[in-house]
């Protein structure tokens, strides 16, 4: 396992901790996390999460 293949799911973990307590904004939380933009971030959050971190928001603030 690389350290990418590691990091990256924890990254996404603390990155949707982030999102739902509603005080981040989603290039914050990119920064936050050491993401080179909030591009990057969203595209690789979209990959695991299978939506985007403002889908994400949406959905879990809906219910």
């Amino acid at each position: 396992m690389g350290f990418l293949d590691y990091i990256t799911p924890r990254r996404i973990e603390k990155a949707k901790q982030l999102l739902l307590s509603g005080d981040v904004k989603i290039y914050e939380a990119a920064e936050a996390l050491g993401f080179e933009s909030a591009f990057y971030f969203s595209k690789v959050f979209k990959k695991k999460e299978g939506c985007s971190p403002k889908e994400f928001i949406q959905c879990k603030t809906e219910h």
